[in-house]
C-alpha cells in the first residue's frame, strides 16, 4: 500500500505540471533546482560548462519551436511565443491581453487616475482584460497608482527576496541556507515574470504576483513559505544572542583576570618595597648599633686616659676605632669636665 501511495503521488505530481501542461511552473522549479545546487557548494567550472552548454542549446531550442510543424510544444505556448515577438500581428489574439496591459500601465503616467476610479476608458472598468485581479494585476496597479505605485510593488517585493537571501546568508546550517535561498527564488521569480508579462518583457503564461494576486492558493502556500522563513530567523536570533551572552562572559572573564594579574603586580611591587625599606632600617640599625659600640669604647678609652694621669686602677685599653666627628664632640664634652676637677 505504501508503495502504491508513493506512485499515485508521484504521477500526481507530474500530472499537475507536466500533463496540463504548466510550462511557467516547470521553468521556476528547473530554475529553484539550479539555484539550490549552486548554492549547495556546486563547483564553478561545472557552471560555467552548463552554462556554455544551455545558452546554444536555448537558441536552438527557440529556433525549433518557431517552426510550423514543431512538436516540442503545445500549439498554444507557440501561438504565445509569435505573438511576444510579433505584437502588431497578434494584437487582437494571443496578443490581446499584454498589448492592453501595456497600455493601461503607460496610461497610469506618474500618479495614476487613482483607485476605484469611475473612467469608462480603463481596463478594470472596460473590460479590456479578462480577469485582471489574477494574472494581470500589475496592469491595475500602474494604471490606477501610476509609475510612483508600480515602483513601491516592485521595490517591496524585491526587498522582501532580499531579506529572504539574508536570512539564507545568516542561517546556521546548509538546511536552512537552501530553504530561505529557494523560498528567495520563488518570490523572485513570480515577481519577475508577472510583471515581465504583464509589461511585455517576456511571453505570456500564467504565474500569480506574490501577495497581490488574487487566490487563496497561492496567498496560503506563500504565507507558509514566510512562515518558515520566519521560525529561521527567530532560531537565528536566539543562537546570535546565545553567541552575544557567551562573548560577553568571555570578555568578563578575561577582564577579572587582567584585574587579578594587575593586583598580584602590585602586591608584588609593594611587598619588594616594602622589602626594601626593611632592609634600609636593618642596615641603619646595624650602623646606628655600630656607632654605639663605637661610642662606648672611644668612652672606656677616655676612661683609660684618664685613669693613667691620675694614677687609677684602669682596666686595659683596647684598639680605638675610626674616629667620627659627631662621637669626637661627645668626647670632648665628657673630658671637660675630668680637666676642671685636674
Amino acid at each position: 500500500l505504501h508503495k502504491e501511495y508513493r506512485r499515485q503521488r508521484q504521477m500526481c505530481i507530474r500530472d499537475r505540471i507536466y500533463r496540463q501542461p504548466d510550462l511557467s511552473t516547470t521553468i521556476m522549479i528547473a530554475l529553484l533546482f539550479c539555484v539550490l545546487l549552486f548554492m549547495g557548494g556546486l563547483s564553478y567550472k561545472i557552471i560555467f560548462g552548463v552554462l556554455a552548454i544551455a545558452v546554444p542549446l536555448f537558441v536552438i531550442f527557440l529556433t525549433l519551436v518557431l517552426q510550423p510543424d514543431q512538436t516540442l510544444l503545445k500549439d498554444y505556448q507557440q501561438t504565445r511565443i509569435l505573438a511576444w515577438l510579433n505584437p502588431a500581428e497578434y494584437s487582437t489574439s494571443e496578443g490581446y491581453q499584454q498589448e492592453n496591459s501595456k497600455m493601461a500601465i503607460g496610461s497610469g503616467e506618474l500618479f495614476g487616475k487613482g483607485l476605484n476610479n469611475n473612467e469608462i476608458s480603463s481596463v478594470k472598468n472596460g473590460n479590456f482584460i479578462s480577469e485582471p485581479q489574477t494574472d494581470f494585476i500589475f496592469a491595475i496597479v500602474g494604471e490606477e497608482l501610476g509609475f510612483a505605485g508600480g515602483c513601491l510593488v516592485v521595490g517591496l517585493l524585491f526587498l522582501i527576496t532580499l531579506e529572504c537571501l539574508m536570512i539564507a546568508r545568516k542561517a546556521k546550517d546548509i538546511a536552512g541556507m537552501l530553504i530561505a535561498t529557494g523560498m528567495a527564488t520563488v518570490i523572485g521569480f513570480q515577481s519577475f515574470m508577472n510583471i515581465g508579462v504583464a509589461t511585455g518583457i517576456v511571453p505570456n503564461t500564467g504565474i500569480p504576483l506574490p501577495f497581490v494576486s488574487y487566490g487563496g492558493s497561492s496567498l496560503l502556500s506563500t504565507m507558509i513559505m514566510f512562515g518558515i522563513i520566519q521560525g529561521l530567523y527567530i532560531v537565528r536570533e536566539d543562537e546570535e544572542a546565545e553567541e552575544e551572552h557567551q562573548i560577553e562572559m568571555q570578555r568578563a572573564r578575561q577582564r577579572n583576570r587582567s584585574r587579578q594579574n594587575e593586583r598580584h603586580r602590585q602586591s608584588s611591587s609593594n611587598g619588594k618595597s616594602g622589602r626594601a625599606r626593611q632592609d634600609g632600617r636593618d642596615r641603619r640599625r646595624e650602623y646606628d648599633g655600630d656607632n654605639r659600640d663605637r661610642a662606648r669604647q672611644r668612652e672606656r678609652d677616655l676612661r683609660n686616659e684618664s685613669g693613667r694621669t691620675t694614677g687609677k686602677k684602669t682596666t686595659k685599653s683596647r684598639p680605638r676605632f675610626e674616629d667620627v666627628p659627631e662621637q669626637r664632640q661627645q668626647r670632648q664634652r665628657r673630658a671637660r669636665p675630668e680637666q676642671r676637677i685636674r
